[in-house]
């Protein structure tokens, strides 16, 4: 009889590695959910952070040239 490809203690580690990423049946407490989230949050403070320096330095030639 072949040996099975995975014991039952590499499925149960298996299994816990999947909760940890997707989540226990809730996906917001799943790590892709947080690092997506985290992504998020990044990439609007980028825009912010740009939106702000480009009206500061238009604000600086606005002054500098009347």
């Amino acid at each position: 009889m072949p040996e099975p490809m995975f014991t039952q203690d590499i499925k149960d580690k298996i299994n816990d590695i999947h909760k940890t990423l997707v989540g226990n049946g809730d996906p917001k407490r799943g790590m892709i959910s947080r690092l997506a989230t985290i992504e998020t949050t990044l990439v609007i403070h980028g825009w912010m952070l740009g939106l702000l320096t480009a009206t500061i330095i238009g604000a600086a030639i606005k002054v500098l040239w009347n």
